[in-house]
């Protein structure tokens, strides 16, 4: 059907944070109370809208038939009669097309005039919050870490992903932690993903139905600051995990560079127009594209399946695991193999807690030297002289590590006299060094 009406505005994106808008619309508009009452000729005009729309653009005919056809349906059965108002209205059609789909992207909402600031795809990102670069690290075992909550567009945020990637260029293993990262600018992940291939790669195709064309993505040729093409990656997403975050990861994990640890998203794989129809009252946010591995149609529309399950809260844990797993066999200086030994012992007694009873725990506790091991709760703690006290976790054996994260690069070591009785201790580090020993006061 041809539409009588033109929208006012048409603007093309690959942003999806920009959902915050339009779901703040969409509760502006639920609590305004003015609006007048909806009429069956409005419905009908947004229903035609919609139905041209997402012919138009949506890259899937055959689901674009299965929504339209269950908007009629339910309009002949009357159950958007109930509407009083244009806000109920396009929530109820969200909801029904989202249903058929399965596609999140999908938004209708109450007209109002998108922002300019919309259009300026440089605004995505704050330095506020680091542009999404919540927290970059090395953790135990030489293992880098950066979390991003959010992908901001390089053009404001590539000083902070050039110092991101700097800082973390000379690990052994590098994890990117997206757990909860609802999406943003796709091309911060084509920026990062430069960084790990030795040579401008083909990262994925996208397919634009409506134009009748194909656009490839592929790394860069230039990166500012070192490459690390051997170094292995490996990415955190959980069911949160959304759009940009699945375009960064799909495509590393089709191509063997990245392993996926974690819960299957829920399929975000398609860039989005946003389009204003004043004279019918509502705005559209309609799909276009469609990610895909190169040179097939594969792609994530039900979400990307991990390659290692975990829960979001094992995740992390889950890749430390994997990760030293994955560099011991190939590690041949003896410091660098304690060093990941250590590490290993670590990521999994995250995983999986080593439980000891209170007739065990006791055993531990006791005067050493300036040092008194004590007892606080189900947990025992180390405290010296006038120092913070520190918690520790069983490991197994006698060996503790200490709770704190700053306490990563140490850990206690219980001993034991000739009658199996707990008689000392001593202080490791992962470097592989001892401390003089620390003697039980009798």
């Amino acid at each position: 059907m041809a539409s009588r009406k033109s929208p006012t505005r048409l603007a093309a994106y690959s942003l999806s944070a920009l959902l915050a808008f339009s779901l703040a619309s969409a509760a502006a508009s639920h609590e305004n109370p003015s609006q007048p009452p909806l009429t069956a000729g409005q419905r009908a005009a947004v229903l035609d809208e919609v139905s041209e729309v997402f012919g138009r653009y949506y890259p899937d005919p055959a689901l674009t038939k299965l929504m339209v056809e269950r908007l009629r349906r339910r309009e002949a059965e009357g159950a958007y009669a109930q509407c009083a108002d244009m806000a109920a209205f396009t929530s109820q059609v969200t909801k029904e097309m989202r249903a058929v789909s399965k596609d999140g992207h999908i938004t209708v909402w109450p007209y109002e005039k998108i922002p300019d600031d919309l259009a300026a795809e440089t605004l995505l990102g704050s330095p506020q919050d680091n542009y999404g670069f919540k927290r970059v690290e090395l953790l135990p075992g030489n293992i880098g870490y950066i979390q991003m909550t959010y992908w901001a567009n390089p053009r404001l945020a590539a000083p902070t992903a050039i110092a991101a990637m700097n800082f973390v260029a000379h690990c052994d293993a590098l994890i990117f932690d997206l757990r909860g990262n609802g999406g943003g600018d796709e091309i911060m992940g084509q920026f990062l993903s430069s960084y790990l291939f030795a040579e401008r790669t083909h990262l994925a195709d996208v397919l634009v139905p409506s134009e009748g064309r194909l656009q490839q993505t592929w790394t860069l040729e230039w990166v500012p600051g070192p490459r690390m093409p051997d170094v292995p990656v490996y990415i955190l997403l959980n069911r949160l995990s959304y759009s940009a975050s699945e375009a960064f990861a799909f495509p590393l994990q089709q191509c063997g560079r990245a392993l996926v640890i974690g819960e299957r998203t829920r399929g975000g794989c398609h860039a989005v127009k946003y389009m204003s129809f004043p004279e019918i009252g509502v705005n559209i946010r309609v799909p276009y594209t469609t990610q895909v591995k190169p040179g097939t149609n594969e792609s994530y529309t039900e979400g990307i399946v991990p390659d290692i399950p975990a829960t979001s809260e094992n995740a992390l844990s889950a890749a430390g695991v994997r990760a030293t797993s994955d560099l011991l066999p190939r590690e041949t200086d003896p410091k660098k193999r304690f060093s990941l030994e250590w590490a290993l012992a670590f990521y999994k007694v995250d995983l999986k807690p080593v439980l000891l009873d209170l007739t065990a725990l006791r055993e531990y506790v006791g005067a050493y030297g300036d040092a008194k091991v004590l007892l606080a709760g189900d947990q025992v703690c180390l405290q010296r002289k006038d120092r913070r006290r520190q918690a520790l976790v069983p490991l197994g054996g006698d060996d503790f590590k200490f709770e704190a994260p700053s306490m990563a690069r140490y850990r206690v070591r219980f001993t034991r006299d000739s009658k199996r009785h707990i008689d000392g201790f001593i202080y490791q580090d992962s470097d592989g060094d001892s401390y003089p020993p620390m003697k039980r006061v009798k």
